[in-house]
């Protein structure tokens, strides 16, 4: 369980730093903001899912 929160923390670190990077190149480079947001969204659904896959059951139809 500690493992898999250190991991979590990790990537989110590391997710942070590139929507950091990228907000500041999108701005060096005048790329629209909805890009931006659209970077983030991505990165925030990257984490989602690496969250669930660390802590969540599997995603599925259970038949009895």
């Amino acid at each position: 369980m500690l493992e898999a929160l250190i991991q979590l923390l990790i990537l989110l670190v590391v997710l942070a730093v590139i929507f950091y990077i990228a907000k500041l190149a999108a701005t060096h480079f005048g790329v629209p903001p909805i890009i931006v947001q659209l970077i983030g969204l991505i990165l925030g659904l990257v984490f989602l899912l690496a969250a669930l896959r660390a802590f969540g059951p599997s995603i599925g139809i259970r038949v009895p």
